[in-house]
């Protein structure tokens, strides 16, 4: 009966894609913003193109993530760095950044695949953001 259990929790999916036991293999490597999404709403491709698209984030084995944000013309802005965790059966993921004070994120996975993962978090002004990014290709 338990390891009926533990197949039936081991082999959920996430709500659009991938399976949550891959999650710590699949969430490795340095990830690029496809699509910012703002309450429903696409951003502009103005608005993308100067904050997120030649932005990256890297999730490291261990539990370390890295953010590299650069600006439309690709010169760097800033860098960023903390602590990821998955949590709720995988369904959500935290992150908390090393600066002061200390920035908890929480992200609900939609999808995570090898190539592609999707989540959404709800800023302190009832924002909600939705993230689609792709895996970049190792050289």
């Amino acid at each position: 009966m338990s390891l009926l259990l533990l197949m039936a929790v081991s082999c959920d999916k996430f709500e659009d894609g991938g399976m949550h036991y891959a999650s710590s293999r699949n969430i490795i490597g340095t990830w690029t913003y496809q699509q910012v999404v703002r309450n429903s709403q696409p951003l502009s491709d103005s608005a993308f193109y100067a904050v997120y698209r030649n932005s990256t984030i890297e999730f490291e084995k261990g539990s370390m993530v890295h953010y590299c944000w650069r600006n439309a013309s690709d010169s760097l802005v800033s860098t960023q760095e903390g602590t990821y965790v998955f949590n709720y059966n995988k369904k959500r993921m935290s992150i908390v950044f090393s600066a002061y004070p200390l920035d908890d994120r929480v992200y609900e996975v939609k999808k995570l695949t090898k190539d592609e993962f999707c989540v959404e978090t709800v800023e302190s002004d009832s924002v909600i953001y939705a993230f689609t990014l792709t895996k970049l290709k190792q050289k």
